[in-house]
């Protein structure tokens, strides 16, 4: 019987780990910003059809990293994360977007949507299986998920189960995932599946997979959850209203360069320094409306940089409270505490996506320019009556709005690239899946920019379809400054 691989040396996973993520994701990340500034530019056809093959290829290489960054931990045998509240129905659509293509999804009416566990871990292992799923069936999935079991105590069994639609797994994967142990592949093309076995087994569970009758391969993934009460209401933070003076943490000349050029085209004015020491004495000097801090500095790092700005506060050196924002390409569940846990106020990923990026600053600056487009961009009636299907749970609403805005410029690009491509599902599906979570949350701009640009795809007249991507950019812009503005100013 074979064997499970042997466990790395710990040192040796996170020197790796540390390596990805320096040597390979920063320079990728940097290398897609400057990619998104130029897809904003005046191109030509060809020109664009450059660019995206190059977005293409960088976004593979991420998810190369990204895979390798998981067997290494996985190797290691590093530590699960505590468990955390997420919400089911949202994890569901992030993997459903992450894939962009056609993607049915069936929840059970009797599974609750608040659970707690390793969210990080289901939603990866969900995500690989998927995509294999739409790999190996005409580019389209089935997610169903249902109960295994009645519930036991605050304990709940699901199994997903992902049905490709044909022709499905060949009959030496099926017999690979069959047998007992997890044994690595010598095919680095069935690393995917290779990872969500063993992530499987890291939630506590396990992976079945079974050739269907119909033709086509289902594979189920077994694990337990604890349901999740709802959270308690969360505080608004008091946010600094008039234009921005930003202060940049950041070592790496050419994200500074990049960061530059976003926040120019924002109007914002930046400064910038390399250092954390640096970064705590400009602070003190006074004067900056927020710092983009970057996590790894070759000094004192941005976590301790964090905690001295919060001490000067705390004794007095300083007037007022300054936000910090994390900036930093290891986006790991650890890190992310870390950077809260030391007093900054939210979490960037590299690279800074300039939608993002705008929305985020504008939860830190509300306008009148944003508070008079409410009626137009979005409704805020349906973020009170949200709040009000979920009991009054005003923080899982506030969290909701967070992964719509940090989704929106990648579906927006989806939309884009489908369109663009001239390809009929995947732009179907892209539209539709920005429409729904538009509506959701009242984002009836979005929505609205979608519905057309569905009914013109639909028809097969790409034309007008690509003609109508303006009003839907502008109606993404629009609505993430309103979304954020609202949700900081305490408005849900």
């Amino acid at each position: 019987m074979p064997e499970q691989p042997p466990a790395i040396d710990a040192v040796a996973a996170r020197l790796a780990v540390s390596a990805l993520g320096l040597g390979v994701r920063t320079p990728l990340h940097s290398m897609l910003g400057f990619a998104e500034l130029l897809a904003m530019s005046d191109l030509d056809a060809d020109q664009r059809h450059l660019v995206e093959q190059m977005v293409a290829g960088a976004d593979a290489l991420l998810l190369s990293c990204a895979r390798l960054t998981s067997l290494i931990r996985l190797l290691a045998e590093e530590d699960a994360p505590p468990s955390a509240r997420f919400d089911l129905s949202d994890l569901l659509s992030e993997v459903a977007a992450a894939v962009g293509w056609a993607v049915t999804v069936r929840v059970h009416e009797e599974i609750p949507t608040a659970l707690s566990g390793n969210a990080e871990a289901l939603r990866q292992a969900l995500t690989e299986l998927v995509t294999n799923a739409v790999q190996h069936g005409g580019r389209q999935a089935t997610v169903a998920v249902d109960l295994t079991g009645p519930a036991t105590g605050t304990e709940v069994g699901l199994r997903f189960s992902v049905a490709d639609a044909g022709p499905g797994l060949p009959d030496d994967q099926l017999a690979s995932l069959a047998a007992e142990s997890a044994v690595l592949p010598a095919d680095a093309r069935r690393m995917g599946l290779y990872l969500a076995r063993r992530l499987a087994e890291r939630l506590g569970g396990r992976l079945v997979a079974a050739r269907r009758a119909g033709g086509g391969t289902e594979l189920s993934l077994h694990a337990r959850f604890r349901t999740a009460p709802a959270a308690p209401p969360a505080a608004a933070p008091a946010r600094d209203a008039g234009g921005l003076r930003v202060l940049l943490v950041e070592d790496n000349s050419v994200n500074r360069v990049l960061a530059q050029r976003q926040l120019t085209k924002l109007g914002h004015r930046l400064d910038s320094v390399t250092g954390g020491e640096a970064a705590v004495a400009a602070v003190l000097d006074g004067g900056y409306d927020i710092v983009l801090m970057d996590r790894h500095l070759p000094d004192i790092d941005g976590v301790e940089a964090a905690r001295r700005i919060r001490a000067a506060e705390a004794d007095g050196r300083l007037s007022r409270r300054t936000p910090i924002v994390a900036v930093t390409a290891d986006a790991t569940a650890l890190n992310r505490e870390q950077c809260l846990a030391a007093g900054m106020d939210g979490f960037l990923d590299k690279p800074l996506d300039i939608g993002l990026l705008r929305s985020t600053l504008a939860a830190f600056t509300p306008t009148r320019g944003a508070a008079e487009s409410h009626e137009i961009d979005v409704d805020l009636g349906a973020l009170g009556r949200l709040v009000a299907e979920l009991d009054d749970d005003r923080a899982g609403v506030a969290e909701l709005l967070r992964a719509y805005m940090s989704e929106l410029p990648a579906r927006r690009l989806a939309v884009q690239l489908a369109l663009t491509n001239g390809a009929l599902q995947p732009a179907l599906a892209a539209a539709e899946s920005l429409r729904a979570s538009s509506v959701t949350v009242g984002a009836v701009s979005v929505a609205r920019a979608c519905a057309r640009i569905l009914d013109a795809v639909g028809a097969g007249d790409f034309t007008t379809a690509r003609q109508a991507l303006p009003e839907l950019f502008d109606a993404c812009d629009n609505t993430a400054t309103v979304l954020a503005t609202a949700n900081s100013a305490g408005m849900l």
